[in-house]
């Protein structure tokens, strides 16, 4: 899914990396015009499919702690 959300309407950035000293920990950074073009990312077919495995190759579920948002103050 990475090719079609780099390429979706209003991306600027979507990043894989893996932590350095953790091989098993990841870090997906997201950059969107607006939180309209984010939820329409996520509501694509490839954000489903990816959404549908994603939870059985996690060692622990994505949790509003491990999960981080911020907005742009400079606009």
């Amino acid at each position: 899914s990475t090719p079609q959300a780099r390429k979706a309407p209003g991306n600027h950035a979507f990043e894989l990396y893996r932590m350095v000293d953790q091989a098993h920990q990841y870090l997906v950074f997201e950059r969107w015009d607006s939180v309209a073009a984010h939820e329409a990312h996520l509501g694509q077919e490839y954000s489903r499919q990816l959404d549908a495995v994603l939870p059985g190759t996690l060692a622990s579920p994505v949790t509003p702690a491990t999960r981080l948002l911020v907005r742009d103050m400079a606009s």
